[in-house]
Protein backbone atom coordinates (compact mmCIF):
# COMPACT_ATOMS: atom_id res chain seq x y z
CA UNK A 1 0.00 0.00 0.00
CA UNK A 2 3.09 2.40 1.05
CA UNK A 3 4.76 1.71 -2.71
CA UNK A 4 1.14 2.71 -4.15
CA UNK A 5 0.38 5.59 -2.12
CA UNK A 6 4.57 6.68 -2.77
CA UNK A 7 4.17 5.76 -6.94
CA UNK A 8 0.93 8.01 -6.77
CA UNK A 9 2.53 11.07 -5.29
CA UNK A 10 5.61 10.73 -7.38
CA UNK A 11 2.95 10.54 -10.42
CA UNK A 12 0.91 13.72 -9.06
CA UNK A 13 4.42 15.44 -8.11
CA UNK A 14 5.06 14.92 -12.32
CA UNK A 15 1.47 16.24 -13.51
CA UNK A 16 1.92 19.42 -11.41
CA UNK A 17 5.43 20.28 -13.15
CA UNK A 18 4.26 19.46 -16.40
CA UNK A 19 0.85 21.05 -16.21
CA UNK A 20 3.14 24.30 -14.40
CA UNK A 21 5.38 24.87 -17.64
CA UNK A 22 2.50 25.63 -19.73
CA UNK A 23 2.36 24.02 -23.75
CA UNK A 24 4.01 26.85 -25.17
CA UNK A 25 6.77 27.82 -23.07
CA UNK A 26 8.63 24.35 -23.50
CA UNK A 27 9.16 21.70 -25.96
CA UNK A 28 6.54 19.17 -25.54
CA UNK A 29 8.73 16.33 -27.07
CA UNK A 30 8.56 13.39 -29.58
CA UNK A 31 9.05 9.97 -27.76
CA UNK A 32 5.90 8.36 -27.11
CA UNK A 33 6.97 5.22 -25.40
CA UNK A 34 9.03 4.08 -22.47
CA UNK A 35 7.72 3.84 -18.43
CA UNK A 36 7.53 7.93 -18.45
CA UNK A 37 5.14 8.53 -21.39
CA UNK A 38 3.87 4.84 -20.26
CA UNK A 39 3.01 6.45 -16.65
CA UNK A 40 2.07 10.21 -17.52
CA UNK A 41 1.37 10.77 -20.88
CA UNK A 42 4.31 12.64 -20.96
CA UNK A 43 7.16 12.61 -23.43
CA UNK A 44 9.67 11.55 -22.00
CA UNK A 45 12.09 14.15 -24.06
CA UNK A 46 9.85 16.71 -23.30
CA UNK A 47 11.56 19.75 -21.36
CA UNK A 48 10.72 19.73 -17.77
CA UNK A 49 12.98 22.77 -16.66
CA UNK A 50 15.66 24.72 -17.84
CA UNK A 51 18.96 25.86 -15.76
CA UNK A 52 21.33 27.33 -16.74
CA UNK A 53 20.64 27.05 -20.20
CA UNK A 54 20.28 23.40 -20.16
CA UNK A 55 16.77 22.05 -21.24
CA UNK A 56 16.31 18.85 -18.19
CA UNK A 57 14.21 15.86 -20.22
CA UNK A 58 10.86 14.85 -18.53
CA UNK A 59 13.09 11.62 -18.00
CA UNK A 60 15.54 13.16 -16.14
CA UNK A 61 13.07 14.81 -14.06
CA UNK A 62 10.63 11.66 -13.28
CA UNK A 63 14.33 9.47 -12.56
CA UNK A 64 15.20 12.05 -9.83
CA UNK A 65 11.05 11.92 -7.97
CA UNK A 66 11.00 8.43 -8.11
CA UNK A 67 14.69 8.39 -6.49
CA UNK A 68 13.45 11.14 -3.80
CA UNK A 69 9.82 9.67 -3.04
CA UNK A 70 11.66 6.02 -2.21
CA UNK A 71 14.69 7.02 -0.66
CA UNK A 72 12.17 8.94 1.55
CA UNK A 73 9.98 6.12 2.33
CA UNK A 74 13.46 3.86 2.81
CA UNK A 75 14.79 6.61 5.15
CA UNK A 76 11.46 6.80 7.37
CA UNK A 77 11.19 2.75 7.40
CA UNK A 78 14.75 2.56 8.44
CA UNK A 79 13.75 4.44 11.66
CA UNK A 80 10.44 2.53 12.34
CA UNK A 81 7.69 4.86 10.66
CA UNK A 82 5.15 4.65 8.29
CA UNK A 83 6.09 6.98 5.25
CA UNK A 84 3.55 10.36 6.33
CA UNK A 85 3.94 13.14 3.29
CA UNK A 86 2.51 15.45 5.79
CA UNK A 87 4.62 14.62 8.64
CA UNK A 88 6.43 17.78 10.24
CA UNK A 89 10.38 17.00 9.91
CA UNK A 90 11.76 20.51 10.47
CA UNK A 91 9.85 23.60 12.20
CA UNK A 92 7.55 24.30 8.79
CA UNK A 93 8.68 21.92 6.71
CA UNK A 94 6.79 18.47 5.89
CA UNK A 95 8.27 15.06 4.30
CA UNK A 96 6.63 16.33 1.02
CA UNK A 97 8.40 19.75 1.20
CA UNK A 98 12.07 18.19 2.14
CA UNK A 99 11.26 15.77 -0.86
CA UNK A 100 9.79 18.43 -3.46
CA UNK A 101 13.08 20.61 -2.69
CA UNK A 102 15.21 17.71 -2.90
CA UNK A 103 13.79 16.81 -6.25
CA UNK A 104 15.01 20.47 -7.56
CA UNK A 105 17.82 20.49 -6.07
CA UNK A 106 19.23 17.28 -7.52
CA UNK A 107 17.57 17.58 -10.98
CA UNK A 108 19.90 21.15 -11.33
CA UNK A 109 22.68 19.47 -9.95
CA UNK A 110 22.35 17.09 -13.21
CA UNK A 111 22.01 19.90 -15.32
CA UNK A 112 25.04 22.23 -13.92
CA UNK A 113 27.14 18.58 -14.35
CA UNK A 114 26.13 18.31 -17.40
CA UNK A 115 27.16 22.26 -18.61
CA UNK A 116 29.93 22.40 -16.92
CA UNK A 117 30.72 18.97 -19.01
CA UNK A 118 30.17 21.27 -22.11
CA UNK A 119 32.21 23.75 -21.58
CA UNK A 120 35.22 21.93 -20.26
CA UNK A 121 34.30 19.30 -23.81
CA UNK A 122 34.25 16.57 -21.60
CA UNK A 123 32.39 13.44 -23.62
CA UNK A 124 30.67 10.57 -22.00
CA UNK A 125 32.02 7.70 -22.87
CA UNK A 126 31.00 3.97 -22.94
CA UNK A 127 31.08 2.09 -19.38
CA UNK A 128 34.05 -0.42 -21.22
CA UNK A 129 36.08 2.92 -22.67
CA UNK A 130 38.38 3.86 -20.07
CA UNK A 131 39.44 6.82 -22.02
CA UNK A 132 38.84 10.15 -20.57
CA UNK A 133 37.11 13.55 -22.55
CA UNK A 134 39.56 16.18 -23.94
CA UNK A 135 39.92 18.28 -20.98
CA UNK A 136 41.30 21.68 -21.75
CA UNK A 137 41.36 23.41 -18.93
CA UNK A 138 42.25 22.32 -15.05
CA UNK A 139 39.61 21.59 -12.47
CA UNK A 140 38.80 24.15 -11.10
CA UNK A 141 38.15 23.59 -6.85
CA UNK A 142 34.94 24.92 -5.73
CA UNK A 143 33.01 25.42 -9.45
CA UNK A 144 30.52 22.65 -8.97
CA UNK A 145 29.11 23.80 -5.82
CA UNK A 146 29.19 27.35 -6.97
CA UNK A 147 27.92 27.15 -10.16
CA UNK A 148 24.78 24.81 -8.48
CA UNK A 149 24.09 27.51 -6.11
CA UNK A 150 23.48 30.06 -8.79
CA UNK A 151 21.69 28.02 -11.52
CA UNK A 152 18.34 29.13 -11.32
CA UNK A 153 15.28 27.01 -13.38
CA UNK A 154 12.91 28.52 -15.26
Amino acid sequence: MKRILAAALSLALLVSLAACGGKDRFDAGKVEEGVCYQLTGIAPDAVAMRVDGIDVPMDMYFYNLCYAASYMESYMNMYGMDLDWSMELQEGETVLDVTKDSILENTKSFAVIEKLAQENNVIAQRAGDRTRGDCREPRRRGELPRRARQAGSE
